[in-house]
């Protein structure tokens, strides 16, 4: 497995040449907005500096600073339109790191999973008003076949002005066909009510039919940050071995975000909720300074290392 020593020294020498070119665009394009920023502040103080002393009357001053700000708000939100870089910060630098990760896959900034396969995971219980997508990764990790992408679900509520959204899902979602087959429906789950209001939320995630029964997992650490669900419970705890529930803990420690699974047969389903868009970067700051593509690397890492740790069960 790639090492974050390794991943900096690929950074270094074989994205630089990328990474320079695409913070000199993103330079030009800050420079734009200051420059742009900075002159209608000019015009603005010397319009109303010749309306206070008398030389332009203040309703004459007014109407100049609307069509002034107008102006300088379009040129803003042209130059803060970052479209074209992200397309090709995605193929330059996200597709170079996924080869580098894992040379078994193919990317596809503009794919994602299909809802058949997210519903299919029965993990979110509710249907979406919004389903969306990108950066689709695909491939094999040893002998399994998987496939994971970034997706945006969310509940929409109200119209037009009204409308707003809640979001369901904002992450990474990975699907992989397994050697083994579990016999019973497994879902494992985040401890949120349990944290929040403790015995109390230990007790009311007890009981939800629509997941199946509850299962007590007698493993260090697990019922702390997860809760399982299965149709049947006895079975469950044998298929839940404690190399698969070390893995699944080993894993949830690897990563940022809200860790949801599924085993369903011979099938996994893996769900990270960030909250936030995961394969992107900060407009304000360096490419070469960027958190983001650590981040995705790690994800990246933590996602090849589960799946190859699930490849070895039997």
């Amino acid at each position: 497995m790639r090492t974050l020593e390794e991943f900096e020294e690929f950074k270094s020498q074989e994205l630089s040449e990328a990474l320079a070119s695409l913070e000199k665009r993103r330079k030009s394009m800050v420079t734009a907005q200051i420059a742009i920023i900075s002159m209608a502040l000019f015009f603005v103080v010397i319009i109303f500096l010749m309306a206070f002393f008398q030389i332009i009357p203040y309703w004459l001053s007014w109407l100049l600073f609307i069509p002034i700000s107008v102006l300088a708000g379009l040129g803003f939100r042209y130059f803060q339109n970052t479209e074209s870089l992200e397309a090709d910060f995605k193929v330059l630098v996200v597709s170079e790191i996924v080869s580098f990760v894992n040379p078994k896959t193919a990317y596809d900034p503009d794919d994602f999973i299909i809802f058949d396969i997210f519903e299919e995971s029965r993990l979110f219980a509710y249907q979406p008003d919004h389903y969306s997508g990108d950066d689709m990764v695909q491939g094999y990790v040893g002998t399994i076949p998987f496939q994971f992408s970034e997706l945006d679900v969310r509940h929409v509520f109200g119209e037009d002005k009204d409308q707003r959204s809640e979001i369901i899902f904002k992450g990474i979602f990975c699907a992989a066909t397994l050697h083994i087959s579990f016999k019973t429906p497994i879902l494992i789950l985040p401890n949120k009510l349990s944290k929040h209001f403790g015995i109390l939320g230990e007790e009311m995630q007890r009981y939800n039919p629509n997941l199946g029964e509850f299962v007590t997992i007698r493993f260090p650490g697990f019922n702390d940050e997860f809760v399982v669900y299965a149709e049947d419970p006895i079975q469950a705890r044998r298929e839940l071995s404690a190399d698969l529930l070390d893995i699944i803990l080993r894993f949830e420690r690897e990563t940022q975000g809200a860790l949801s699974l599924s085993f369903l047969g011979n099938q996994v389903f893996i769900a990270l909720d960030f909250g936030r868009d995961i394969f992107t970067f900060d407009m304000y700051t360096a490419f070469t300074a960027q958190h983001s593509i650590t981040s995705f690397f790690k994800d990246l890492v933590a996602i090849t290392s589960i799946l190859k740790n699930l490849s070895q069960l039997k």
